[in-house]
């Protein structure tokens, strides 16, 4: 048997094909990483809004609990009371309420 024995063009071809494909693999490699970096730095992000947002939720809920709070107690029929005498209301007497009633349809 005879050996096939490779010409010069052809190991020339051989070595510019690993080399391109080196280059290649490299530049693969380095394209994913910055993309998987990237990826990284969006899901931090996201999580940083995601906080901010919960806070937020948190706020408006305390918020809105101390609003009814305050409306609860501006409606107690103490302070209602006080607040009637300081303008100088007082009960109605008789007579002085009239009721209208409203047509049966």
């Amino acid at each position: 048997m005879e050996a096939v024995k490779n010409s010069p063009e052809q190991a020339g071809k051989n070595g510019k094909g690993w080399v391109f494909g080196m280059i290649v693999l490299l530049l693969s490699a380095l394209g994913l990483s910055l993309l998987l970096v990237w990826l990284n730095v969006e899901r931090t992000d996201l999580g940083y809004q995601h906080k901010s947002r919960l806070d937020q939720i948190s706020e408006r809920k305390n918020t809105a609990e101390k609003l009814d709070v305050e409306r609860e107690r501006l409606l107690s029929p103490a302070v209602l009371l006080n607040r009637a005498k300081e303008l100088g209301l007082r009960d109605a007497r008789p007579g002085q309420i009239r009721r209208i009633e409203q047509p049966k349809r």
